[in-house]
């Protein structure tokens, strides 16, 4: 029996991460969100898990 790992990030890259990824107060922030998500999304690909993701409304900007 293979079971599938379920794996839930809510309000990903907002404030009570404890992470400020705003592009204008630090450069060097920019792509943390989007290489984290294509690391995260390789991951998966490799192995039997699934992800869901929410993100901040801010973010998508």
């Amino acid at each position: 029996v293979r079971n599938v790992l379920r794996l839930g990030l809510h309000s990903l890259g907002s404030v009570l991460w404890g992470d400020d990824l705003c592009c204008k107060d630090n450069p060097a922030h920019c792509h943390v969100l989007s290489t984290f998500l294509y690391t995260l999304r390789g991951l998966l690909r490799t192995s039997l898990s699934v992800a869901m993701v929410t993100v901040p409304s801010h973010l998508i900007q």
